[in-house]
């Protein structure tokens, strides 16, 4: 194992319940399906407002997106459709 790799082993975040049940409720709101192209291959959690920016690990700041469109970010917040 290199030296390097062996640093960033140790220091991995691990998200606490309240967070990750956030993400999860996020994602089953939108019905594990893209926001922006209603694609349901690998569908992830995006912040709306990023943590670094004050957003919250609450269901109301997170939204299902496919990861093609997660990776295509940022973009036109417009273009999520409210699926509620």
């Amino acid at each position: 194992m290199s030296c390097l790799l062996r640093r960033s082993v140790g220091k991995s975040k691990k998200r606490n319940l309240e967070y990750q049940s956030a993400q999860r409720k996020g994602r089953e709101r939108g019905h594990n399906t893209c926001q922006i192209c209603g694609s349901t291959d690998h569908v992830e959690e995006h912040h709306l407002i990023d943590h670094q920016y004050g957003g919250g690990a609450d269901v109301d700041n997170i939204v299902a997106l496919c990861r093609e469109c997660h990776k295509d970010y940022p973009f036109d917040k417009r273009k999520i459709i409210s699926r509620s």
